[in-house]
C-alpha cells in the first residue's frame, strides 16, 4: 500500500510540473519568427514591407509562395496563410478543383478572379504553438503542392508548370 501510494504521488508531481503546464507557448508570431522559423527549415525568406496583410515570401517545392499573416496586433499574429498561385490554363476549371478539393484534406485550390488556379493552406495559432509547429506545417504545405502537381500532371497528361 506504501509503495502505490509514493508511486502514485511520484507521478502526480511529475505531472505537475511537466514543462507543457508550467509555460504557456506562444499564441502569436511576427513576421520575423515566420522568417527565421522558414530559414531554420531551409527556405529562403523575404519579408514584404509595406503589405497588408503583412506577407513573407519564400520557396517552397520550386514555387514562389506568398506567407501571409492574419489577425496582427503589436505582440504578432494569430494565423498564417501559406498560398501558391499556377497561371490560367484551359485545365483549370470548377470540375478541376472541385475533384481535388474533394479528394484532399487540409490545402484548398480555387480559381481567382482571373481564371488562375490559387492554392491555400490555412494555419491557426490559437491555443499556443512553438516553431516545430510551425516547421511541421511548412512540411505539410510542400507535400500538398506535391501532391496538388502531381494530380495536375496526371489530368493534363504532363507537368504542372512552374510560376
Amino acid at each position: 500500500m506504501t509503495f502505490r501510494l509514493v508511486l502514485w504521488l511520484l507521478v502526480a508531481g511529475l505531472t505537475l510540473t511537466s514543462p507543457a503546464s508550467s509555460q504557456p507557448l506562444p499564441d502569436r508570431v511576427t513576421p520575423e519568427q515566420v522568417a527565421s522559423i522558414l530559414k531554420d527549415a531551409g527556405y529562403r525568406a523575404e519579408i514584404l514591407a509595406d503589405k497588408s496583410p503583412q506577407r513573407i515570401r519564400t520557396g517552397i517545392g520550386g514555387r514562389t509562395v506568398l506567407v501571409a499573416l492574419y489577425d496582427c496586433q503589436t505582440k504578432g499574429c494569430s494565423s498564417l496563410q501559406f498560398y501558391a498561385g499556377f497561371r490560367k490554363g484551359p485545365k483549370f476549371n470548377l470540375e478541376y478543383v472541385n475533384e481535388w478539393n474533394s479528394l484532399r484534406r487540409y490545402g484548398k485550390a480555387y480559381l481567382d478572379k482571373d481564371g488562375d488556379l490559387a492554392f491555400e493552406f490555412d494555419v491557426d495559432l490559437d491555443g499556443g504553438v512553438g516553431a516545430n509547429y510551425i516547421k511541421e506545417k511548412i512540411f505539410l504545405f510542400e507535400r500538398l503542392l506535391s501532391e496538388l502537381e502531381k494530380f495536375d500532371a496526371k489530368q493534363s497528361g504532363g507537368k504542372a508548370e512552374k510560376n
